[in-house]
């Protein structure tokens, strides 16, 4: 089912990763290279939602797209599209453009997802149900996926279906959520579509990551070189495209995790345009 509409959303404060507040780094590095540049321009980017079916992702979605919540189940067939147009307070007249590709979790769509919506991913939330612990496991597949198919994809590990604001996960779970964290270099995130905890701060933080990723990669002229002629501004869209599937992450990140670990934020220094 495709179903594309277009809608904006506002971010008032640019969170860090989960428990370390606002990131007040973003906004100083985003307005310095903005200055730096001579036209407005928009960031394009393609976000995917992955996991087993019914782990909450398009309730997830829905809750961020719409500020909505249903308890009937519909499965998604075979995936589902709308697009978003970020703004940032912080941020005068710039903004990032985002495709987001709800998908099928049957195993019956698993390559249909894999062959025509991973490759060239910008950024990816990969779900787990926090009432389903073996779905947890399964994020394993979509991360090796994405690694090979868009190595420099940003991702977040989420927990869904935390209603009463916290999940309780045995020890083994926790150990596995930190491997798999270490492993991926993936932030991890605990949500609730019902009540919509962590729901918009997840999503605005992958927003403003993706909009100084782009910006990082954009050529500034030098300060001896004059900008082109130009009678009034122009917007000039800067599509992303993800790294040749051979080259390896071995980037850093542009702000520490919880816990001294580190994510894939930084990882679009191999993006190529």
């Amino acid at each position: 089912m495709y179903l594309e509409m277009t809608d904006c959303h506002l971010v008032q404060t640019v969170p860090g990763p989960p428990g370390k507040g606002q990131d007040l780094s973003w906004i100083e590095e985003v307005n310095q290279r903005l200055r730096a540049l001579p036209e407005k321009r928009t960031i394009h980017a393609k976000v995917v939602l992955l996991g087993e079916m019914s782990v909450g992702k398009t309730s997830l979605a829905l809750r961020f797209l719409d500020n909505s919540f249903s308890e009937r189940y519909v499965p998604t067939i075979p995936v589902d599209f709308r697009r978003k147009d970020f703004y940032f307070a912080s941020v005068e007249g710039r903004k990032l453009s985002f495709k987001l590709w709800d998908t099928a979790g049957q195993e019956r769509f698993r390559s249909l997802v894999t062959d025509w919506y991973c490759p060239g991913a910008h950024a990816a939330i990969i779900g787990f149900s926090a009432d389903q612990p073996h779905s947890l496991e399964g994020t394993r597949f979509w991360f090796d996926i994405l690694r090979e198919l868009a190595p420099a994809c940003l991702l977040f590990l989420v927990c869904c279906k935390a209603d009463a604001g916290a999940v309780n996960l045995d020890e083994g779970q926790q150990e596995q959520v930190d491997a798999i964290v270490r492993e991926y270099n993936a932030e991890y995130w605990v949500t609730s579509a019902r009540t919509g905890h962590n729901v918009d701060a997840l999503f605005d933080r992958m927003a403003a990551c993706l909009f100084l990723s782009g910006l990082r990669r954009v050529e500034i002229p030098q300060e001896d070189e004059e900008p082109p002629l130009q009678l009034s501004p122009v917007e000039r869209p800067v599509e992303l495209r993800a790294a040749e599937p051979n080259q390896k992450n071995t980037s850093g990140c542009c702000t520490d995790h919880p816990g001294g670990r580190s994510c894939s934020l930084d990882a679009v220094r191999q993006w190529q345009y």
